[in-house]
């Protein structure tokens, strides 16, 4: 089984990867966008704002794409993981926002880059990292 159980908990190691590799994203982040304030601040709410409008999306939208699980338990039905399209709504919805409120606050095409790529290429690694650790450590 690839859960971790603490009690009636069970946490999947993929969700514990991708928390550990969001900090190592934040840590870096930091880092990067410490010489604008401005810009740091808000490109950390509204990326905050992206990663749970994704959350949202993809947990919701499985209600869209298999409507018959409103009439089987709607609450065991939230809690079921999403496929590939559940991912893609909730994808484009969170990009969707970023995008649009990169246009809005007019951030500056090179520290709204530099920002991403590190945060993509720093998520990427951090959670192959983690999991190839994991795996080889258990």
């Amino acid at each position: 089984m690839d859960a971790l159980k603490l009690g009636p908990l069970i946490i999947k190691y993929n969700v514990l990867f991708a928390l550990g590799a969001s900090i190592a994203v934040y840590a870096i982040l930091k880092r990067v966008t410490a010489k604008d304030h401005v810009f740091q601040k808000q490109f950390f709410d509204v990326l905050i704002n992206s990663v749970l409008l994704f959350i949202i999306f993809y947990k919701g939208s499985i209600l869209v794409f298999h409507p018959d699980l409103l009439q089987v338990h709607l609450l065991g039905a939230l809690s079921l993981n999403g496929g590939i399209k559940e991912g893609l709504a909730g994808l484009a919805a969170g990009g969707m926002y970023f995008f649009y409120q990169y246009k809005k606050k007019r951030w500056l095409q090179e520290n709204a880059g530099r920002a991403i790529l590190y945060a993509a290429v720093t998520y990427i690694t951090a959670y192959w990292f983690l999991q190839t650790l994991f795996f080889l450590v258990v």
